[in-house]
């Protein structure tokens, strides 16, 4: 027999952005659970508002099935007697098991006799299982934050008010604190009534929270406010803006869908499209909407989670609400246009950027100095134009606008300067620096914006790290695993080919007044990371990290677009059929050298034997070629000319002692073997690189 699984956790309204991690988490709890005692069910689903987070597990069965197991005891010289009777020992062995010691049995192992005992465990009852491992499952579910409430031992996002727990139609009986499980859910807060309502299993569970004014579905959500909202758009002769992150936020935000349209004076459309959007959608949690030209219209469309008598009365309350918002930043934007980003500068000495790193005015001349020591480096040479942009990037942290709306940090500065008139590529470079902003953001368009943006990103790394603020663990306060996959993602779009460790010296140098440790130890860290971080992006493309290793390692300047390159060069070479041999030879080869002098002199005069001549050859022949092809980053190629140097390796290392009692003779060829190995490194440190496993 089978039976659905229903459970229901009811709480207090949770954060929108808690539902859906934590929907999930329940359920792949609830599936572990079952799956660790061996009972069989069908497939899990997941349902989620505000006020519930809810696991249907079909098929689940009434047991588990049975295990059974080998258990190998003592030795049988000591679990039996000469006569075959039981010692103590296997007396001990058997009561440990719980079984009688006649079901003990002799097994032969690879290491001799054994006493051995097969034991079968019954199956857990699903129910008493379920019961019992159910609200340990359930507080174990992870939340950004917790609450405490009631009994202080009980944590959870929100409050724990009821709890539907089913198996067919038989109650889960346990507590949660002082909630006890049961059939009775909740409707919608306004529209559910009072009265709890009964459930006897998963399908009457469903129509009970349609009839109590609940769609429990995310995704049908999600499509009705989705559908709700293109309706209401299309009938002022719009469009909505497409804003799959507020689609998601707002599903999460309520029970019920009742799409309203709500408008406002067209005179607020002279305020820049960013800041309106920003209004409406970080503020109020609005759908804006535009035309097919993408022009915003004064318009919008709220998601209420109450259905009213009178539309009305909640399209009048939002558009007051938004009117005010939309009056302040036409305001300050009014205000702001008094004054040009130039005359701001000054003010920025008020703003604390790092209490340890000064204020924002002595970063953007940090900025300045490191974007003057980039931009050379990387081929520009407008330097007045960078060194323009530089001084203006921050500038709008102090307009009224900004700071009322953070989130249009950068985009008022690209519009303000363009109003001050500065060039178009200084307004798009204050603009765009600060891209991207997140995962799957665009990048500047522009290589002023670009360099801007490395140098900006560069100081903040080195400025964190000179002062010990570095992520650990999960936690990254400070965003440094973005911006350090910003400073990668830039650098690879445009082809820079930087020298990244000479501008985190650069990047360093300018915080030195901060520093809490050696500035090379600094930089070393910073580069280490920086390389983690492009592992990171390096993996999507199916690229180990022990390959990027090898890649940035041997000598090689660190050089992400040429480490990118080198990488997907080795994770080809992997496989090919002589790459373990020169992986071996390279390892040997650093053996050898561990403990003999760093540097010998050549003599391929004493180097007489067949195997050394032929080595030597090799390496006369292959080495120019080879260089010549990595110095025009044609890695592929060089590994493959790399194929010819795996017989001579090989049988130089079967015929040859290196390590000759003749010390002059032991120096030529360590010399040999160390040409062997910068011929090996051209491309990587192939000793970096897991073959052998």
């Amino acid at each position: 027999m089978s039976h659905d699984l229903l459970l229901e956790i009811g709480t207090e309204e949770l954060p929108a952005r808690f539902v859906a991690p934590a929907m999930e988490a329940l359920r792949e709890r609830v599936v572990a659970l079952l799956d660790e005692a061996r009972i069989a069910h069908g497939t899990s689903r997941s349902l989620g508002t505000p006020r519930r987070l809810t696991v249907i597990i079909e098929a689940v069965a009434d047991r588990g099935e049975a295990e059974t197991r080998e258990a190998l005891g003592p030795a049988a010289s000591v679990a039996f007697d000469a006569s075959g009777a039981p010692t103590k020992a296997a007396e001990g062995f058997a009561r440990k098991q719980g079984v009688a010691v006649s079901a003990l049995t002799r097994v032969a192992t690879d290491k001799g006799e054994y006493a051995m005992v097969r034991v079968t465990r019954e199956g857990a009852h699903a129910a008493a299982h379920l019961a019992a491992k159910l609200p340990g499952r359930i507080l174990s579910v992870p939340f950004p934050k917790s609450m405490r409430w009631g009994d202080p031992e009980i944590s959870f996002g929100r409050p724990i008010r009821w709890v539907v727990a089913l198996l067919g139609d038989e109650v889960l009986p346990f507590s949660l604190g002082p909630v006890a499980s049961g059939r009775a859910t909740r409707g919608h807060r306004v529209h559910g009534g009072a009265a709890p309502i009964p459930v006897d299993g998963v399908a009457s569970y469903l129509a009970a929270l349609e009839r109590g004014g609940v769609v429990a579905e995310p995704t049908a959500r999600r499509g009705a406010i989705e559908q709700g909202v293109a309706e209401l758009a299309r009938s002022v002769g719009g469009r909505a803006v497409p804003d799959p992150g507020l689609l998601d936020e707002v599903t999460f935000l309520v029970e019920s869908v009742n799409p309203v349209l709500g408008s406002f004076e067209p005179e607020f459309l002279e305020v820049p499209r960013e800041v309106l959007l920003t209004a409406m959608r970080v503020h109020q949690r609005y759908f804006a909407v535009e035309d097919e030209s993408g022009k915003l219209l004064p318009h919008f469309v709220t998601i209420s989670n109450t259905r009213v008598r009178d539309p009305q009365v909640v399209r009048h309350g939002n558009e007051s609400v938004l009117r005010a918002r939309l009056a302040d930043a036409r305001y300050f934007y009014e205000v702001d246009r008094k004054k040009r980003l130039i005359d701001r500068l000054d003010a920025l000495e008020g703003v604390t950027y790092h209490k340890k790193l000064g204020t924002s005015r002595a970063k953007v001349e940090r900025i300045r100095h490191l974007a003057a020591r980039l931009a050379p480096a990387l081929g520009l040479a407008d330097l007045a134009v960078v060194d323009r942009a530089a001084l203006l990037c921050k500038t709008d942290l102090v307009t009224e606008v900004v700071g009322e709306f953070p989130e249009v940090q950068g985009i008022m500065g690209g519009y303000y300067a363009a109003a001050d008139g500065e060039s178009p590529v200084v307004a798009d470079a204050v603009r765009e620096h600060y891209l991207p902003r997140f995962a799957g953001d665009s990048l500047p368009a522009n290589d002023i914006g670009a360099v801007v943006g490395l140098a900006d990103r560069l100081d903040t790394l080195a400025g964190s790290f000179a002062v010990g603020d570095v992520p650990t663990g999960a936690a990254d306060p400070f965003g440094l695993r973005r911006r350090a996959l910003a400073v990668i993602q830039i650098l690879l779009a445009r082809g820079w080919r930087l020298d990244v460790g000479q501008a985190l010296g650069w990047a360093v140098s300018g915080v030195a007044f901060a520093l809490d440790r050696a500035a090379a130890d600094v930089e070393g860290s910073l580069a280490a990371f920086l390389v983690g971080r492009q592992a990171t992006l390096l993996s999507a493309e199916g690229i180990a990290a022990d390959v990027l290793d090898a890649a940035v390692s041997g000598g090689h300047t660190l050089d992400f677009v040429d480490a990118a390159r080198r990488a997907r060069a080795l994770q080809d070479w992997k496989g090919y059929p002589e790459a373990l041999d020169l992986y071996r030879a390279a390892r040997r080869i650093a053996n050898i050298r561990k403990g003999q002098p760093e540097t010998v002199a050549a003599r391929p005069d004493l180097l007489t034997e067949p195997a050394e001549r032929r080595l030597v050859d090799a390496v006369e022949r292959l080495g120019p070629e080879v260089q010549a092809l990595a110095d025009e980053t044609r890695y592929t190629e060089a590994l493959e000319q790399l194929r010819a140097l795996r017989d001579p390796v090989t049988a130089f290392f079967d015929t040859i002692l290196v390590m000759a009692d003749d010390v002059t003779l032991r120096h030529a060829r360590l010399a040999l073997l160390d040409s062997v190995a910068a011929l090996i490194r051209v491309v990587g440190d192939l000793t970096k690189i897991q073959l052998e496993s």
